[in-house]
């Protein structure tokens, strides 16, 4: 039953009044002071559905009058956010993922139903609204993360010889430029080689102009007698590459890089170094 009160139209059932539309074309359901265009106040339960009977159909839409941004919840539980056109998402939901997107819809970053953060055609991840600068500062933006195995390659550096390992592994993590690698070898056959060891296979090739001292461990390794300690260094400092050697230190004397011929089948070789790409 409808009746009207003050100036407003309320409709009612028996025992109270349901809907009321005031005299500022406000509508109320569930409340008769309705504060804003459509004012739903209930007790219990959904206060609003939609839903629409054409497969395909969104749910619902708004579009801001002035910035044409537009909110929507579309079929099959999809949603988004956009900024003047249906084509330029800024945040949407997609078959349980959560896509964030800039300029023209370009998706940047994504939450995959399983939670896990990704980055998309981005450049990373930038750290200079929260951190002082050191002086010589060429970046600060974190671009990568990888991790896998990589394969070490062993040859004389003047004849190659073949050289292979049976029991090994080899590990490598990259963060940004930075690259960390390991290995555990076991010399399983070795011939035929002559000059110093080359070792190669790095998962990146290093920069130019750069320098890293690794660590080695061996055993029954045959080194010169002169060398007190060792260490792994990159073939060329000058250029790019993906292959080292080991540096032999000596007292009072240039080092002394270690010949193929100190590695025999049996040999064990742990090594584990830190470059940048």
């Amino acid at each position: 039953m409808s009746r009207i009160i003050a100036n407003n139209i309320r409709h009612n059932d028996a025992t109270s009044d349901n809907i009321t539309l005031d005299d500022s074309g406000n509508v109320g359901i569930g409340t008769t002071n309705p504060t804003s265009a459509l004012h739903i106040d209930v007790a219990s339960g959904e206060p609003l559905r939609f839903r629409s009977q054409t497969s395909g159909s969104n749910y619902f839409a708004h579009v801001n009058h002035a910035s044409g941004d537009l909110a929507y919840v579309g079929a099959g539980g999809g949603a988004a956010l956009n900024s003047g056109t249906t084509s330029d998402y800024a945040i949407r939901a997609n078959q349980g993922a959560l896509l964030f997107g800039t300029n023209g819809n370009n998706e940047r970053l994504r939450i995959t139903s399983d939670g896990t953060i990704q980055l998309r055609n981005s450049p990373g991840i930038d750290f200079s609204q929260i951190q002082t600068n050191a002086t010589g500062m060429t970046s600060e933006t974190l671009d990568s993360y990888e991790e896998g195995t990589w394969t070490p390659v062993l040859t004389g550096a003047a004849t190659a010889g073949t050289y292979t390992f049976s029991t090994s592994w080899a590990n490598y993590t990259k963060i940004g430029r930075q690259v960390f690698v390991n290995a555990h070898l076991i010399v399983d056959t070795a011939s035929g080689g002559s000059g110093y060891a080359k070792f190669a296979g790095l998962p990146f090739s290093k920069t130019a102009q750069q320098v890293y001292v690794g660590t080695i461990r061996t055993n029954a390794v045959d080194y010169d007698q002169t060398v007190l300690f060792c260490n792994l260094s990159p073939i060329s400092i000058s250029s790019a590459g993906t292959a080292f050697l080991v540096s032999g230190t000596r007292d009072n004397s240039s080092t002394l890089s270690l010949d193929i011929s100190g590695i025999s089948t049996g040999n064990m070789i742990d090594l584990s170094l830190t470059y940048f790409v």
